[in-house]
This record gives structure tokens, C-alpha cells and sequence, in this order.
């Protein structure tokens, strides 16, 4: 059965904004591109969702894409991307904005 990527209320409303930010009028390519490689990396958590590093909070990892830093939890976390549940992003942090010293 193929692994799940889902993304937390918190995140879904991080990733709406991180959207709207990068396609303001005269954002220009890069910017879509910017979208383009979080989404990819956010998809690429379903082959590899050990591959990246454990957080500060325990019980989730953290993967840093584009300045942007998303942070995540693994069903069933063995550390074996072939053995590793679904994966639930929890928030996707925007540079320089506050963040909990938590995450």
C-alpha cells in the first residue's frame, strides 16, 4: 500500500500563503519555481520520509527547502524509509517569520 502525505490544518494554511506570497504580480519564474520544488519535496516525503532530520520536538523531522522549513511526523518512524508509515506535515515555516523555538 502506497504511503500517505497529508498536511495538518496549520500546514495547508502555511502552504496557501507561501502560494499566494510567490505568485503576487511580479513575483517572476523563480518564484513558481520555488513553489514548485517545496510542493516536489513535500511529494518526495512519500519514498523517503526517514531520509531528512529529526526535529527539535520529539517525534518529527525537519526538512529545509527553499529557505522554507517543513516540519513533520512519521507514522511509525523506524528510521527505514521501506518500513516508515504516512506522513503528516505539521507546519511549513516561511523565512523570517517567528516560529516557536520548539520546531
Amino acid at each position: 500500500m502506497p504511503r500517505v502525505v497529508v498536511l495538518s490544518p496549520a500546514a495547508a494554511e502555511d502552504l496557501a500563503r507561501v502560494k499566494e506570497w510567490y505568485s503576487q504580480p511580479g513575483a517572476g519564474e523563480r518564484a513558481r519555481a520555488k513553489v514548485q520544488h517545496i510542493l516536489a519535496a513535500i511529494r518526495g516525503l512519500r519514498e523517503r520520509p526517514t531520509s531528512f532530520a529529526r526535529g527539535r520536538v520529539p517525534g518529527t523531522r525537519s526538512l529545509l527547502v527553499e529557505e522554507h522549513r517543513i516540519v513533520y511526523r512519521v507514522e511509525n518512524d523506524t528510521g527505514d524509509n521501506e518500513t516508515a508509515g504516512d506522513v503528516e506535515i505539521v507546519r511549513i515555516w516561511i523565512p523570517g517569520r517567528n516560529r516557536p523555538a520548539r520546531f
